[in-house]
């Protein structure tokens, strides 16, 4: 499958990991609920209003199962990728033929599960380039890291530890709402206020493992500065004219 894969490392970063995605998006969705409903009050479109109290209602309700969605996303995500490196490595498709172009049509990629709906596709690329411009310089560092846990180069396309990866997995536990045009902006800007910090701390929790196991490249670290109290959810917009 992978030249020099590290197994066992790569098996206790991936649990660990969704581990910490699952607790993430259990943090995430009460704030953004409670997000949601102040700028539900602050619209002047009763659909809007609408829309965003069913959203506040639900992600505050279904918390459990929502994060059981965004962790089988996660591991769909890495068995579809490993999978699709088995038939690269073969050199055969799935109907047996190893044609060259075959092998680069199956070229590995992040692809939404389920529905997979441009406005969804749209709000994980851009809570992921949110979590990448969060990390700075230190996130390339990162991809060669993962690059010697896995044994070939990593990318945003050919694994599901990257910003682009979690981001995917998180932007699923908001079914259906991620692809509601009226929630669009508002979830945006939600995502990349609340959920963008917890990915980039997810990334540095991962990075931080595989320097503990030895893999060093060279390049900065990830280290996110954290004040000495809870981060402050954003401020409530400003109320709406009468």
């Amino acid at each position: 499958m992978f030249g020099d894969m590290k197994f066992g490392l790569f098996d206790r970063v991936r649990r660990d990991a969704g581990d910490r995605l699952a607790r993430a998006v259990g943090d995430l969705l009460p704030q953004l609920a409670r997000r949601l409903g102040r700028l539900a009050i602050t619209t002047t479109d009763l659909a809007v209003e609408r829309r965003m109290d069913d959203a506040a209602r639900r992600f505050e309700a279904e918390i459990g199962e929502r994060c059981d969605r965004a962790l089988a996303t996660f591991d769909e995500l890495h068995y579809q990728l490993l999978r699709g490196q088995d038939d690269a490595a073969d050199g055969t498709a799935d109907d047996g033929s190893s044609s060259d172009g075959d092998r680069a049509s199956r070229a590995p990629a992040l692809e939404l599960l389920g529905d997979d709906e441009l406005a969804e596709q749209i709000l994980a690329q851009d809570l992921a380039a949110s979590v990448r411009d969060t990390l700075e310089s230190a996130y390339p560092t990162y991809l060669a890291r993962l690059s010697l846990m896995l044994g070939q180069d990593a990318d945003e396309e050919n694994t599901a530890l990257t910003a682009r990866g979690f981001a995917v997995a998180m932007v699923a536990a908001l079914r259906p709402f991620g692809t509601d045009p009226l929630l669009q902006d508002s979830l945006n800007e939600s995502l990349r206020l609340l959920a963008a910090p917890m990915l980039a701390g997810l990334i540095e929790a991962v990075d931080a493992r595989m320097i503990e196991a030895g893999l060093l490249v060279d390049g900065p670290r990830i280290v996110i500065e954290r004040s000495a109290e809870r981060p402050v959810e954003a401020a409530d917009p400003p109320a709406a004219a009468p």
